[in-house]
């Protein structure tokens, strides 16, 4: 089903999606304190833009039919649509409402989840990306 995207591309930009998600955390004047709370909330204080242009730069890069299956990608790892859906999926793709799709697929909370779990819906795994770079 997946003629256009490269599965390994897709696990490397989830783990950028993932870096970019847990940089900054906001501080919500809790009084808490980081041996408080045992380090279990400590981030970076300020985002790194560059991660976040790294992970736009990998979606930009694609071409138009590897960002549309990118969105029905994620749009089948929602759970919007099944497997046998992917048609369906890939006409919403077509209709995406931002301006781009990095701005789209960054305007989403769960992407890269969502992205994860298409990729084992259509049987791919990140599980050894993500072991490598432990």
């Amino acid at each position: 089903m997946l003629s256009e995207l490269n599965p390994e591309e897709v696990c490397f930009l989830i783990v950028k999606l993932r870096e970019f998600g847990v940089q900054a955390e906001p501080n919500l004047g809790g009084g808490s304190d980081a041996s408080d709370d045992k380090f279990v909330a400590v981030f970076n204080s300020e985002a790194d833009p560059s991660v976040n242009r790294e992970a736009k730069g990998l979606i930009e890069a694609m071409n138009v039919d590897e960002q549309r299956e990118l969105i029905a990608l994620s749009l089948v790892g929602h759970g919007d649509y099944g497997r046998e859906e992917w048609s369906d999926a890939l006409a919403a793709a077509d209709s995406h409402p931002e301006p781009t799709v990095t701005e789209y697929l960054l305007g989403i909370p769960t992407v890269s989840d969502d992205l994860e779990e298409g990729l084992s819906i259509f049987g791919f795994s990140c599980e050894d990306m993500a072991t490598g770079r432990l």
